[in-house]
């Protein structure tokens, strides 16, 4: 079967690999893919996705090379190039990668803080300010694909996947989203920032504090100063009450109307935004904060191949691990994210689901006993139920090395076009998630042919798009992250689930407290003294398996899980209920036979093969054991 959200799967690379192998296997997974491919059922989909996705993808890359002080044409052309290279290269269907705010702002923070040395000076001495803020831009783009490259090869990425547990990428992305919010609030209020300040700006409200800062100065500029352009605040308030009201249509008529009307919620609010907002601007007096655009000045300024420096590159490299890592980890988090909303729709669909790429219904298994207290915790009982078998395929998002190898990969190509550093906006692949692309490859050629159009013809027209209508998207399709925190520490706290809680709460505060860089670490090394406690007592679960098959839990399980393993685990939180499957199991040491022991034999059962004596002996003396 294949998958519903990685490119098909079948030729997945071998834990060792070499470059060639690498190209031959990803031209295969291409192939296989357009001959699955469903034209009718599935090239609308793709089409209206890619052509929305161009357009954000334009208005993104005219306002983030605003945060890292370069020239617009070059993050015109560098976004052009990371669609194409990631099209090629990539593994999730639902990821847009490019421009994003969140390493707009980190790059920019960089291109402040080293603007100053006498290397860069030395530059600007020779050419000008804007060109060395390109090189440092162009030069952190580099170093960060060719890490990206090299630690997909050595396999460092299995490193950093495994201080990810479900907590930290819940408190990050929603820490980041926070990030991207107040970094569109200027666009949302018309509040503007001249371009002869903007060096300044940045300077002083980065670093740490930042989120205050920026509050800080907003306040000021709304209140006391009254700066504030009130056509584009009435027309963000406008854009964002399009959007609302439209997805609330959307939602109404895809769950209680016949499917036959569900086409007529296709094309996504955020098109009808851009369309009226192009026509409102074009046509009215009123002046809004716009993007400055003028063509022929563009296309004079352009000048590829850039060349990164040698010498520029001895300054930044730190910051571009760090940039690198955390562009890596966006990518990771949501598709995690995308990964837990398909096991969402499947586990509520039961066994009506049907796969993208094959409509067969999921193959049952043998009945397994399981034995749960009810919803009121007053009596035990035990329930016979069925459980779906979905291919590991189908709910295994990513091979984590293959994915680094594609970001890594089309930031280095692009470095050479001028793109700073690229990462999956989280704006853009949600809005691609929720309209429901089924293709990597042709949503994205659709998306890059149309931006490469757009660029080469009419980008004229992108003089008209007001930033407030822009900021108004990209603060209503970051609210699902900060949605996902409140709901999950809502879950948490209704099981008794605290620890989670705490990891959550202290990573979101760390991020949004210090900045993005430290919130990072702060949450790695939560993770890390996790692990090492652990390790101390029978609880060192558990490293999540790869070739995890996913089950059917239905509703009257009461949010049981059935987690298959072949290793130990980290993060397992043993307050769940749900069914452990050890049937793959090779080797169970002495500590995780303890952890298993310790939990509550009302809440766990077991699934164990009939040669695994020694288990079975020591399990089957407490909890309800299935043999297979």
């Amino acid at each position: 079967m294949k998958s519903n959200i990685i490119q098909p799967s079948v030729y997945n690379l071998p834990v060792y690999f070499t470059p060639f192998t690498f190209v031959v296997l990803t031209i295969l997974r291409y192939i296989e893919e357009l001959k699955n491919y469903k034209w009718k059922r599935f090239i609308a989909l793709d089409v209206i996705c890619g052509v929305t996705i161009s357009f954000i993808h334009l208005s993104h890359a005219l306002i983030f090379s605003i945060l890292v002080k370069q020239h617009a044409i070059y993050s015109l052309i560098g976004t052009i190039v990371q669609v194409f290279v990631y099209a090629i290269f990539g593994t999730c269907k639902h990821i847009s990668f490019g421009t994003s705010a969140l390493l707009g702002i980190m790059v920019g923070e960089t291109i402040s803080i080293y603007n100053k040395s006498n290397v860069i000076q030395q530059i600007i001495d020779d050419t000008s300010v804007e060109n060395a803020n390109l090189l440092i831009s162009v030069s952190i783009t580099f170093f960060v694909g060719l890490f990206q490259i090299a630690a997909s090869f050595l396999h460092l990425s299995k490193i950093v996947e495994k201080l990810l547990s479900d907590s930290f990428t819940i408190g990050f992305l929603a820490g980041t989203a926070v990030h991207i919010i107040w970094s569109q609030l200027p666009y949302f209020f018309g509040i503007i920032i001249p371009i002869r300040v903007q060096d300044n700006f940045n300077t002083a409200h980065s670093g740490l504090f930042k989120i205050y800062k920026l509050t800080a100065y907003l306040w000021n500029q709304m209140f006391i100063n009254r700066e504030i352009n009130q056509n584009d605040f009435i027309n963000a308030c406008s854009c964002f009450i399009l959007i609302v009201t439209y997805w609330i249509i959307t939602y109404i008529v895809r769950k209680y109307s016949p499917h036959k009307y569900h086409k007529f919620t296709v094309i996504p609010a955020e098109i009808f935004v851009i369309v009226i907002s192009l026509i409102v601007c074009y046509t009215s007096i009123i002046p809004f904060y716009t993007i400055t655009i003028n063509q022929n000045d563009m296309y004079d300024n352009l000048h590829v191949p850039v060349l990164p420096q040698g010498s520029i590159i001895k300054l930044i490299y730190v910051d571009a691990i760090f940039i690198a890592i955390v562009s890596y980890i966006v990518n990771h988090t949501l598709i995690k994210s995308f990964e837990d909303s398909y096991r969402k729709k499947y586990n509520s669909e039961k066994e009506n689901y049907i796969d993208d790429f094959q409509d067969e219904k999921p193959e049952v298994t043998d009945q397994v006993q399981i034995s749960l207290i009810d919803p009121h915790g007053k009596t035990n009982k035990s329930i016979n139920c069925k459980f779906f078998i979905k291919y590991e395929s189908h709910l295994k998002l990513f091979k984590t090395h293959m994915e680094m190898i594609g970001i890594g990969i089309s930031n280095l190509i692009s470095c050479f076009f001028g793109a700073f550093a690229g990462t999956a906006a989280p704006p853009r692949s949600l809005l691609h998630f929720s309209i429901g692309g089924k293709s990597l490859f042709i949503s994205s050629f659709i998306a890059g042919t149309t931006l490469t159009i757009i660029t080469f013809t009419c980008i004229g027209i992108g003089k008209y798009i007001p930033y407030s209508s822009i900021a108004a998207i990209v603060i209503f399709t970051v609210l699902p992250l900060l949605y996902n925190l409140c709901t999950s520490i809502f879950k948490n706290f209704c099981r008794k689930n605290f620890s989670d809680n705490i990891q959550i709460i202290v990573i979101f505060l760390s991020v949004v407290t210090l900045n993005i860089k430290l919130g990072l670490l702060v949450g790695l090394l939560y993770n890390l003294i996790i692990i090492f406690q652990k390790s101390l007592f029978s609880g060192t679960l558990l490293e999540d398996n790869d070739n995890c098959v996913v089950y059917h839990v239905p509703n009257y399980l009461y949010n049981a899980t059935v987690d298959i393993l072949d290793n130990t685990i980290h993060f397992k939180n043993k307050e769940k209920k749900g069914v452990i499957d050890l049937s793959r199991n090779v080797y169970t040491d002495r500590q995780s036979v303890e952890f298993l022991m310790s939990l509550d034999k009302q809440k766990y059962s077991f699934v164990l093969r009939t040669n695994q004596n020694q288990l079975i002996k020591e399990i089957q003396s407490k909890f309800i054991v299935k043999l297979v």
